[in-house]
């Protein structure tokens, strides 16, 4: 992903395709869904608190979401910050985040 942050920032879209991982399906090759893995790691980062959110650059987030123009990526961002101020305790889990992003596409959907 850091590469893929690097080469956004630097305009190298194409570098950012190719960081991608790929899926085989029905013998046909796509491309996974690149949004998704970017608001999964972010919300990793997320929710294992301050500390881990030093790594991301937020400059390098920004030129990415604006570079993915993706309305889902920044609901997901602010769901989970509202999500997260409801929270009695720190979220320091894999799986917590995990879980919020599962509870956030079910939340999505039913509209």
């Amino acid at each position: 992903l850091q590469e893929a942050l690097e080469a956004l920032a630097a305009g190298r879209t194409g570098a950012v395709q190719a960081a991608a991982p790929w899926r085989e399906k029905g013998g046909a090759r796509r491309l996974v869904d690149w949004t998704e893995i970017l608001v999964m790691d972010i919300a990793r980062a997320m929710a294992a608190g301050p500390d881990h959110l030093r790594i991301w650059d937020p400059v390098r987030i920004r030129t990415f979401l604006q570079a993915l123009s993706s309305q889902r990526v920044q609901s997901f961002l602010v769901w989970l910050a509202e999500t997260r101020r409801g929270l009695d305790q720190p979220l320091n889990d894999q799986l917590v985040a995990e879980e919020l992003f599962i509870r956030w596409q079910r939340t999505t959907a039913r509209r």
